[in-house]
């Protein structure tokens, strides 16, 4: 990945990174954010269909003494009840961005990419928040360590 390391005021750094291996777009986070919040991506790669559901395959990177990176696999059902579980409160509800609507179960292959792209950028949205990426909803979603 490449890194750019950029001044805001006042005082703020503002790191940005691209991972084009992973198609992941670029990610903004607050360098003088708590460690926990700092350098977390994630973003959906791909989706297979079970029977007649889909399950994203979430790719999900952090620090630690190494940098980790894992994937998950999340059925929509998964990312509603996150996002319910935020909205109920008051602090994280107007942070949160739209959730994506629900994907049809006789959808087409081109609807499964556009759902794929619309959960990856609500995750990408998510994770550049200081506030809800460190709230206990989005760690649990995203397996992240306590560090």
């Amino acid at each position: 990945p490449t890194r750019l390391l950029r001044r805001r005021p006042p005082g703020q750094a503002l790191l940005v990174t691209h991972d084009a291996a992973l198609g992941m777009e670029d990610h903004a986070i607050l360098a003088n954010e708590p460690k926990s919040s700092r350098l977390v991506t994630a973003s959906v790669i791909s989706a297979d269909r079970d029977s007649s559901h889909l399950i994203f395959n979430i790719h999900v990177s952090e620090p630690g003494d190494g940098y980790l990176s894992y994937g998950l696999f999340r059925r929509y059902e998964a990312f509603a009840a996150m996002h319910a579980a935020m909205q109920a409160q008051p602090e994280l509800a107007p942070r949160l961005p739209s959730l994506p609507a629900k994907p049809r179960k006789s959808a087409k292959v081109t609807d499964d990419w556009s759902i794929i792209d619309r959960l990856g950028e609500y995750l990408r949205s998510i994770v550049s928040d200081p506030l809800l990426v460190t709230s206990g909803e989005v760690r649990g979603f995203l397996e992240l360590s306590a560090a």
